[in-house]
Parts: structure tokens; sequence; C-alpha cells
């Protein structure tokens, strides 16, 4: 078998595997969480295969829906216009998804597709 370790830390558990970690539990945080319960910082969507993005400090719209991240994301200057400045919160995107988090929050309870893609 090969060195495959489990890590406990503050932030999450960790798979290691020949240098590579990678969270048993996706956690989305919020901007005005201290750095130990930060999110996993490399995110990806199994529904859509793109990367999540985060925007420190801003909110979605109610008003986002499926078509709007499909023909926006990535780019910040085309998705502004649905994000809104909250303090201390984090709204998170990739193609197909969106969740707005003032707290931690695993992605899986927020019925996301969400995984770690190793870091």
């Amino acid at each position: 078998p090969g060195s495959r370790a489990i890590i406990a830390t503050e932030e999450s558990t960790f798979y290691q595997n020949h240098g590579w970690r990678k969270c048993t539990i996706v956690y989305l945080g919020a901007s005005s969480l201290p750095s130990p319960q930060k999110s996993c910082p490399k995110i990806r969507c199994s529904k859509c295969d793109s990367s999540v993005i985060c925007f420190m400090d801003y909110e979605w719209d109610s008003s986002v829906d499926y078509l709007f991240f499909r023909n926006n994301y990535p780019d910040f200057e085309r998705l502004r216009p649905k994000l809104r400045k909250k303090k201390g919160s984090s709204a998170y995107a990739c193609q197909c998804s969106s969740t707005s988090v003032t707290t931690q929050v695993a992605a899986d309870k927020a019925s996301l597709r969400w995984f770690c893609a190793s870091h």
C-alpha cells in the first residue's frame, strides 16, 4: 500500500498522499471567520466540472439563476450586477450553482456537488 495518512487540523481533515492534500469535508467560509476556519482553497464542481470561485465581502442577489452563471462565469465584471456588497459574507459560484455564506458551512450540507480538487 502507498503512504496515505489522515491529518486532522483545525481547518478540516485532509488525506495526504505523496505530498498532495485533499479535504474530506469541503467547507465554505465567510470572510469574517478567522483564517483556520476558512474554506477549502481549491474547490471544483462535479456537475459542471468548473472551479468554484469566491468573492469575499459579497453575497449573491436572490435573482441569480443557472443561465446567468453559464453566460457570465468566471468574469467578475460580468458577474458584478448580481453581486451585493456585504461585509463578512462570501459569495461562491461555479457554472451551475451558487451560494452565499456568513458562517462556515459544509458544501454537502448546502446541497452542492462541490469537492476538494487537492492542494
